[in-house]
């Protein structure tokens, strides 16, 4: 049977109703997508996983076919297409869509290869097979979906690049009346990705950049679909469009006055933005007025213009940009006066009396909800620029109760070359001040304080461990080893998938500083649970002692997978979070694109398990980063998440996973502070916030969650 149903699905002029035995009724739909649920999530270790997902392909439900057809595209194995094809083609415009996705979600192994697995396809077979049906889709939604799709297959050669880029301008050229903005979305998206991802190979036509200069100015009328059923990731088509334009004018490095004029001039921030960032560009040669445009948008009313025009200041410098600096280390918005005080060491001297002044007004111990960040930022800046002044004020900075400023006092230590205070902050009771304390002592002494980095790998924090073990590099100490076995040992015992980055850290320095005597001490680990982890020490076994050793590891269980109680309880579900420092935002939880994302994050929420943490990470004008009970990129919940990538695009306000590789979420979530096409088809999309994104927009380094609550 299985072979029969293959085939069926190979051969395109067969629907898939008509494969052997695969009507479905409804009573066992629900068992159907929890069983294919569990397949996913286990990413297919048997031919009864792919069954399972067959099965879904054939199901009479749309809502099963694209579960199925999405679940198979997500294993990203090239050689799968075949099972993916013939859902491009089917009767529903909803399920075609997701069949693309799929279809090129699925090319991107062609660039991954995943161990055990053969490649029998080239990209070449996704471009034809999507450049084909291009030629005859008429559904708006789904043509602007191919484009999309095309714009980030994994090409190798510019004539492909070429091919497929005049493609998608033909097919934007002349959208149909109705739909026109799902088409020029998706082309913009298209273009914008391939340009970006193909600059090495190819450069794009005159007819290219004419188009995407016509999108910058006027891209397209509203087409007058229902905003509620776009749900905020189409509703916008217009602004999103022009922001792409832009950006694909700027990676291609074709910007002109025109188009500059026209963006610096929009109602949207977000192409204000993209318009700051290119009077940056060492390609705009016709602008000779940057400065006083770069005044200008240092006074615009939004702070991803003002942050973007500090940073470009800043990069350019001179007596106006450091003035500019200046002014804005008191602007409102603290993301953009912390741009600024980081930039003011490219000032000199001049900068010195406003620095002094910022580190003074460091809040004390008796003021613990007091905002330290610009004094922290000023003090590691001071250093740079005024060493004597900064060692006057250093010990106020490092004594702090606040982590935060400690680690930060690490930096302004490592600018001042000060041993003595960075082995201090190296032990320090915070293990993110111990890394940025080693971090110093790196850059400052060397392999003279390798007695602190042997000593760091008994840290439980995985990210002083990894660090501690990547400052050993060439070490001449020949007690090394010991220690790094027993760390190993140590973390190993701890059986977490989140221990992978410090553990092959340290088997790296094994394999750089130990020998054939320690094989035996390291062969158990050919059958770690983690795949990384056995096939380095396969790896290197088979150079200490020529012979060959299979890797053989024993993964750990992973979490149940919801059921469809679980699921149906989550459905438009939001997550409220509170921020300690006051503000409340909400997300929805998209259960039925993310299911398994959003049921572990849902679990954790409802445990307690983030009241209390941070959001460690904040990148303005890119994204912030929190849920880590380490306040750090390394420390994490276990075990890792699959990634459940599909169509959701990263829009500002969009929640994803962060990972360090494919299919290591630890259930640390960010958020989109802007559109971020690059992160699209490579982190899991968990919701869309739908109020409060002012408060984001306010989220400082170190702010705190105080709870996090799942709304029905």
């Amino acid at each position: 049977m299985r072979r029969l149903r293959l085939t069926c699905l190979v051969v395109g002029a067969v629907t898939l109703a008509s494969c052997g035995s695969s009507a479905r009724s409804s009573d066992d739909a629900e068992s159907l997508e929890h069983a294919m649920r569990v397949a996913e999530d286990g990413r297919i270790t048997s031919e009864a996983d792919l069954e399972r997902l067959i099965d879904g392909l054939e199901h009479p439900s749309e809502r099963i076919q694209r579960q199925a057809v999405r679940a198979i595209g997500r294993l990203e194995r090239p050689g799968l297409h075949f099972l993916i094809q013939p859902l491009m083609r089917a009767p529903s415009p909803d399920v075609r869509a997701e069949a693309v996705t799929a279809f090129a979600q699925a090319a991107l192994g062609i660039a991954r290869p995943q161990a055990g697995t053969q490649q029998p396809v080239d990209v070449a077979t996704f471009s034809e097979a999507l450049l084909g049906r291009l030629d005859v889709e008429e559904h708006p939604d789904v043509v602007g979906v191919m484009c999309e799709a095309l714009g980030h297959l994994p090409y190798r050669s510019a004539a492909q690049v070429s091919e497929v880029e005049a493609a998608i301008v033909e097919t934007a050229a002349a959208p149909p009346e109705v739909g026109a903005a799902s088409v020029v979305l998706g082309a913009a998206k298209g273009l914008e990705s391939l340009l970006r991802l193909q600059a090495p190979l190819s450069e794009p036509s005159e007819r290219t950049v004419t188009l995407l200069r016509s999108w910058v100015g006027n891209p397209v009328r509203d087409d007058g679909r229902d905003p509620a059923r776009l749900d905020g990731f189409m509703a916008d088509a217009a602004p999103r469009i022009r922001r792409l334009a832009f950006a694909a004018l700027g990676v291609s490095r074709r910007l002109d006055r025109q188009s500059l004029e026209a963006a610096l001039a929009d109602e949207d921030p977000q192409v204000r933005r993209l318009a700051v960032v290119g009077l940056g560009s060492p390609d705009v040669d016709d602008v000779d007025d940057v400065d006083e445009l770069l005044d200008r948008a240092g006074h615009d009313a939004d702070a991803i213009v003002r942050v973007a025009a500090v940073r470009v200041q800043g990069s350019r410098g001179g007596p106006d940009a450091c003035a500019a600096l200046l002014r804005a280390t008191d602007d409102e918005s603290t993301h953009v006066a912390l741009e600024a005080i980081d930039r003011l060491s490219a000032c000199g001297r001049e900068a010195t009396p406003r620095l002094i002044a910022l580190v003074t007004a460091l809040p004390g111990a008796d003021q613990p909800d007091g905002v330290w960040q610009r004094p922290a930022h000023a003090v590691a800046a001071l250093a740079r620029v005024a060493p004597d002044a900064a060692r006057e004020h250093l010990e106020a900075f490092v004594s702090h109760p606040a982590w935060g400023v400690r680690a930060y006092s690490a930096r302004a230590a490592a600018a001042l070359g000060d041993r003595t205070t960075l082995e201090g902050l190296a032990r320090d009771p915070d293990a993110n001040v111990r890394q940025a304390g080693l971090r110093g002592l790196i850059d400052v002494a060397g392999h003279e304080a390798d007695e602190l980095y042997l000593e760091a790998l008994g840290s439980d924090d995985y990210q002083v461990v990894r660090l501690a073990a990547l400052a050993l590099d060439g070490t001449e100490r020949t007690d090394v080893v010991p220690a790094l076995l027993s760390a190993l040992d140590r973390l190993t015992a701890q059986r977490r998938d989140t221990s992978r980055d410090p553990r092959v850290a340290i088997i790296d320095r094994l394999a750089q500083l130990g020998s054939a005597e320690h094989a035996d001490r390291l062969r158990p680990y050919v059958r770690d649970f983690d795949l990384q982890v056995a096939g380095r020490v396969a790896s290197i076994l088979r150079n200490w002692t020529g012979a060959v050793e299979q890797p053989a590891p024993t993964p750990l269980a992973a979490p149940a997978v919801p059921d469809p109680a679980e699921l149906s309880d989550l459905a438009n579900a939001r997550a409220r979070l509170t921020m300690a420092r006051g503000g409340t935002f909400e997300f929805r939880l998209l259960v039925d694109e993310a299911p398994v994302t959003v049921a572990r994050f849902a679990r954790l929420a409802r445990d307690g398990y983030y009241d209390g943490l941070t959001f460690h990470r904040v990148v303005p004008n890119f994204v912030i980063q929190g849920g880590s009970p380490g306040a750090n990129e390394f420390m994490g919940d276990g075990p890792f998440l699959r990634d459940e990538l599909g169509m959701r695009p990263h829009v500002r306000g969009a929640v994803g996973i962060s990972t360090r590789g494919r299919d290591t979420g630890d259930a640390q979530f960010f958020i989109d502070l802007i559109d971020n096409p690059r992160l699209d088809h490579n982190y899991t999309v968990l919701g869309q916030v739908v109020s409060g994104m002012a408060v984001v927009d306010a989220v400082l380094e170190g702010d705190i969650i105080e709870r996090v609550e799942i709304l029905r």
